[in-house]
C-alpha cells in the first residue's frame, strides 16, 4: 500500500511542471474572423497596431474641459484685406441688395445704396473703355419704368474706383474720375430697361467701401453722398 502511494505522488509531481515552459494557448478561433499575422520583422508577441517598446504615442486627443482651468484659446484669424468689412470673404466684394426701380420723378432723390467696390474680373475684358477690376456679378441692377432726360450715378468712396453701366442694348459706359475728382459719376439720358451697375476698382481682389446715388439732380456730388 505505501509503495502503491509513493507511486502515484511521483506521478503527480511529473505533471506539474513550470507554466514558463507550457506553450501559449492558441488564439480562439472566432466564426468568420481570422487572427492577422505578425508582419515579417515584429517583435515576438507584438500585434499590429501595437507600439514598439521604448515608443511614444505623439497623436493626442483635444484635452477635456476641466472645471476651473482656462482652456487654450483658439488662433487669431489671419488679417482682412485693406477695405475689406467683417463677414466678407477676400476678394468677394459685397453685393449692395435688391434691385433699385426708379421712374421719372422718384423720390426720395437721391436714391443711395452701399456696397463694396472691385473683384478679380478686369473691366476691359467688358469693354475696352472699361478700366478697374470688377466683380463676377453686377453690383446693383437698375430697373428705370420711363425714359430719364437726365439721370447722374454719383459714386463716393476712400479709394479710386471706377463705374461701369451696361445698358439695355448691351452698350456701355465706363467712367474713372470725373470732375478732377477720384469718384466717378455716369451724366446723361438714359432710356427705360435693365442696367447692370458695376464699381470697380483699380487692384485685382482689392475691396473699397463706397456709397451710390441714383440723382435727378445736378447738385448731388460724391462729397454729399459720403454724409448719407
Amino acid at each position: 500500500m505505501r509503495r502503491r502511494l509513493i507511486v502515484v505522488s511521483l506521478l503527480a509531481l511529473a505533471g506539474c511542471e513550470d507554466e514558463a515552459d507550457l506553450p501559449d494557448d492558441p488564439p480562439l478561433a472566432v466564426p468568420g474572423q481570422t487572427v492577422p499575422e505578425a508582419p515579417p520583422g515584429m517583435p515576438a508577441g507584438m500585434q499590429p497596431g501595437m507600439l514598439p517598446p521604448g515608443a511614444a504615442q505623439t497623436d493626442f486627443a483635444p484635452a477635456l474641459a476641466v472645471p476651473g482651468y482656462a482652456t487654450l484659446p483658439d488662433p487669431p484669424p489671419p488679417p482682412m484685406p485693406p477695405g475689406m468689412q467683417p463677414g466678407m470673404q477676400p476678394g468677394m466684394p459685397g453685393q449692395a441688395g435688391a434691385p433699385i426701380a426708379l421712374t421719372p420723378g422718384f423720390m426720395p432723390d437721391p436714391r443711395v445704396a452701399r456696397g463694396m467696390a472691385g473683384g478679380p474680373v478686369p473691366a476691359q475684358s467688358l469693354d475696352p473703355s472699361c478700366l478697374g477690376h470688377l466683380a463676377q456679378q453686377p453690383n446693383h441692377v437698375l430697373q428705370l419704368g420711363g425714359a430719364f432726360p437726365r439721370l447722374r450715378v454719383v459714386v463716393s468712396s476712400p479709394q479710386d474706383t471706377t463705374l461701369v453701366i451696361r445698358a439695355p442694348d448691351g452698350s456701355f459706359r465706363c467712367v474713372d474720375d470725373a470732375n478732377g475728382e477720384l469718384n466717378p459719376i455716369v451724366d446723361g439720358p438714359f432710356a427705360p430697361g435693365v442696367y447692370s451697375v458695376w464699381v470697380g476698382h483699380y487692384q485685382a481682389n482689392a475691396v473699397a467701401p463706397y456709397v451710390i446715388g441714383f440723382t435727378e439732380l445736378p447738385q448731388v456730388t460724391p462729397a454729399q453722398l459720403a454724409q448719407q
